[in-house]
């Protein structure tokens, strides 16, 4: 982990922040202030104690990570300054009700919010039941058509679930209980239009759902959510 000090104090006694350690060192004070600063220090945890990391836990140890990484910085001109910024919400982890724009391939734009994750869901009826050993996950997507109307959509090919494991499962054709599956997985609306459903997964039993992937198109990089925790 990460050990620092959140304040410091300059050369003319002000409180420093933390995000004052690397101005431009210039001049013989900043110098002095770069020199002076305790350097900070990070270890890496192992991955299964990584997994198991969950909630605000997680956060403070990937804020840890980024700040650490930061250190490497030196001269903090105003472009260091935007791009380490944009690195931070880049490296954000998004939440259960957050969202993500994306495309389709076809120059239509769409976005895609994870709305909820049942886990255990039901099956759509008796008939329905998950594999021996393994039960329903559910994960539940708002698609909002931005610009055009997303074309060749299919939410099964374009979900992903990652288990505690560190194995991605591709989505399941059962249906569970509550919501429909779009239309077959096809994702039909209209621009300026929303609509939700659910893509159905199976997971062994004793696995925990880490993250929800999204990848626009079917291809490409994906977006991902964080529900550990």
């Amino acid at each position: 982990m990460v050990s620092s000090h959140s304040r410091s104090s300059g050369p003319d006694g002000d409180q420093l922040e933390d995000g004052d350690r690397r101005e431009p060192t210039m001049t013989l004070a900043s110098w002095r202030r770069f020199i002076d600063t305790p350097p900070a220090a990070f270890e890496l945890l192992p991955e299964k104690q990584w997994l198991d990391l969950a909630g605000p836990e997680r956060d403070r140890y990937e804020d840890a990570r980024i700040t650490y990484h930061s250190e490497m910085i030196v001269v903090a001109t105003s472009l260091i300054r935007q791009v380490a910024r944009q690195g931070r919400l880049l490296t954000g982890a998004a939440r259960i009700g957050s969202y993500f724009d994306v495309g389709d391939g076809e120059g239509a734009t769409y976005r895609v919010t994870l709305v909820k994750v049942i886990d255990p869901a039901q099956g759509a009826d008796q008939f329905t039941t998950p594999d021996s050993g393994k039960r329903f996950v559910g994960a539940v997507f708002r698609i909002t058509a931005l610009n055009g109307s997303p074309q060749d959509e299919d939410a099964n090919n374009d979900a992903a679930l990652v288990g505690s494991d560190g194995q991605a499962y591709s989505a399941d054709f059962d249906a569970i209980a509550g919501y429909t599956n779009f239309d077959n997985g096809q994702i039909q609306v209209a621009q300026g239009d929303s609509e939700i459903g659910a893509v159905t997964f199976q997971v062994p039993d004793g696995v925990k759902v880490a993250e929800i992937q999204w990848t626009g198109g079917g291809f490409g990089s994906a977006v991902q959510w964080d529900v550990r925790g």
